[in-house]
């Protein structure tokens, strides 16, 4: 089945070739595409049947992937001005969709650093353009300079970096952002938007640098008899805030505590009239700490392990829920930078027979490393 699969791709590569290079004089049917399309399909289901509870399964998509992906970017490779032919651009589309297809099919087999296509790079940098609050005249008008800037930095994001890790990113941006769309906390020094992106602990260094410039502005605005109760309502903002994102689960709140750390810096500076304060060192403060170490395993698997940790009395804590508070926030996976403590600790109660068989040969891999200390 594997052969044949590839065959597959080899005769549509064939083909499209010969229509970039203009070597075909005939009419090609479409359907015979489609129907080249759906025996791949069919083979690739047959093949995850086949091999698709252990690791060989992953390994075939991702060649196989990797493949597909290779002959879009060469049929999509054209000399600038040179003109694309009308079946050639068919055949190109329907592989990009068929891609995202597979994607969706197997996405428990992507990795985070699988490249996206031209087509699904394309498609999602729309729909950033789509951020709820763009579209509406009412909402841009008292949020567009953070939503603009925000939607701006995870476009640039994608371009720079277009893999499904920075696709996983800019998706938990997006649905934290329209869970939190109600969010009715505020602050005369933010927009909206900021109180949403703050409270998700929304931390690119450019809209870091976004939210100092809009505090130190606010701060130098503010007379200095009102100062007093300006830091007042600012920590009580804060203090909101932290506790909303401490009960999503998120932990501790990077941009929170970066904003916390240059009040006071911003406020002295302005008191004593001694120019602007430079938050460079609060900055690389926040991004060494975002350099969180990446675990080879699932969150599901991930949850196994630190609860059979707690269990077995490995770690003494207060209570599994603090286990799980105290380590998550320092890791991240292939698929997710950012976990939720309390969604992994709720993932250990109901774990699948694999990510059971897949601890249990981390475990075992790891016995075999001690024997050999």
């Amino acid at each position: 089945m594997e052969k044949t699969l590839f065959k597959e791709l080899v005769a549509i590569y064939d083909w499209g070739c010969a229509l970039k290079h203009g070597t075909v004089e005939e009419v090609i049917d479409p359907t015979n595409l489609q129907q080249r399309l759906a025996v791949m399909k069919q083979l690739l289901q047959r093949l995850y049947i086949v091999r698709g509870k252990d690791s060989d399964f992953g390994k075939l998509f991702q060649k196989f992937r990797n493949t597909l992906l290779w002959i879009i970017h060469s049929l999509s490779d054209f000399e600038q001005g040179e003109p694309k032919d009308d079946q050639l651009a068919h055949v190109l589309l329907s592989l990009e969709k068929f891609l995202a297809l597979a994607d969706q099919w197997f996405s428990g087999y992507l990795q985070a650093g699988d490249v996206l296509s031209p087509g699904q790079v394309s498609t999602h940098l729309h729909d950033l353009g789509m951020l709820p609050g763009l579209e509406d005249p009412l909402v841009l008008k008292s949020t567009s300079d953070s939503l603009i800037l925000v939607s701006t930095i995870l476009q640039t994001n994608l371009h720079v970096s277009p893999t499904y890790s920075t696709l996983f990113e800019i998706e938990r941006v997006k649905t934290e952002f329209i869970s939190q769309l109600n969010f009715d906390c505020i602050h005369p020094f933010f927009s909206p938007a900021d109180s949403v992106f703050i409270r998700i602990g929304f931390c690119d260094e450019r809209y870091l640098h976004h939210l100092y410039d809009k505090l130190n502005d606010g701060i130098k605005n503010t007379a200095r008899s009102g100062l007093d109760i300006c830091m007042a309502s600012l920590k009580h903002y804060m203090k909101i805030l932290e506790e909303f994102s401490l009960a999503a689960g998120r932990g501790e709140n990077t941009t929170i505590r970066f904003l916390r750390s240059i009040m006071e810096g911003c406020l002295e500076n302005y008191v004593l009239g001694v120019g602007s304060y430079d938050p460079s060192l609060n900055m690389e403060s926040i991004k060494q700490e975002q350099d969180k170490i990446t675990c080879n395993l699932s969150a599901d698997q991930l949850a196994l392990l630190i609860r059979a940790m707690d269990d077995s009395r490995l770690l003494n804590a207060k209570s599994m829920n603090a286990v799980f508070r105290r380590i998550i926030p320092y890791l991240s996976t292939s698929c997710r930078k950012h976990l939720s403590y309390r969604a992994v600790r709720t993932k250990s109660y109901s774990p699948e027979e694999y990510d059971r068989e897949a601890s249990l040969r981390v475990l075992e891999k790891m016995m075999e490393k001690i024997k050999g200390y």
